[in-house]
């Protein structure tokens, strides 16, 4: 199941899914996508970890965009209102 998934990355996305460095600070990188499909892979369970901490990061990352949109559209009303006194 990786092995397939891996050329079809290669084929698809412009940049290399996998990037090798030999040597110190070294090491074997994968895009997101590959790495929780090989934590998939190697251990059944964690999926569902991953897709419940995925869902939580989804989740507070909408939270924080809609406190500062709201700001935002306070600020929009409260100018909007200053101009019109003018």
């Amino acid at each position: 199941t990786v092995i397939p998934y891996l050329g079809s990355m290669q084929k698809l996305s412009p940049p290399r899914p996998l990037i090798s460095k030999s040597g110190r600070y070294g090491g074997t990188y994968a895009h997101t996508d590959i790495a929780f499909e090989f934590a998939a892979w190697i251990f059944p369970e964690s999926k569902l970890y991953i897709i419940k901490d995925y869902q939580r990061l989804k989740k507070d990352e909408a939270n924080r965009l809609a406190i500062g949109w709201d700001a935002k559209r306070e600020l929009s009303k409260i100018n909007y209102r200053f101009i019109q006194m003018r």
